[in-house]
């Protein structure tokens, strides 16, 4: 009995390692980091654990946007600046949930960049990935 036990306990521990990489749900996305190249318009974005673009592009970090002195008129009427979704740190850069733009929203970035450029109403905001 004992015998059989420990074939059980083995077997449960090997199947839930295995299990949990099936839990981590940003695999089957690409990873959108510095290395990557991107070019696409944005059509669907979605908030999980970070943000999954178009259903294909994941990221799991924080986008800084790069000092402007001014926000576009349209990123003020989409995004409430006071309820937190944009945090101002004390050197000046902006941590701002990309996500709650509304799409469509086109997204280009260079391979080897950590800037990621979001392009919408003729207006270019850059963003720093980490």
């Amino acid at each position: 009995m004992r015998k059989y036990l420990r074939y059980i306990f083995i077997i449960g521990l090997i199947l839930t390692v295995n299990s949990c990489d099936f839990l981590d749900h940003t695999k089957k996305y690409v990873q959108i980091n510095s290395n990557v190249e991107l070019d696409f318009t944005v059509n669907q974005i979605e908030s999980k654990n970070g943000f999954i673009l178009n259903n294909e592009f994941y990221y799991g970090g924080g986008v800084y946007l790069q000092t402007n002195k001014k926000f576009p008129k349209w990123i003020s009427e989409e995004i409430s600046i006071d309820d937190g979704t944009a945090i101002f740190s004390d050197d000046g850069q902006i941590l701002l949930d990309i996500w709650k733009i509304k799409t469509p929203f086109q997204i280009y970035k260079k391979s080897n960049s950590n800037i990621l450029n979001l392009i919408k109403n003729n207006d270019t905001l850059q963003f720093r990935i980490y």
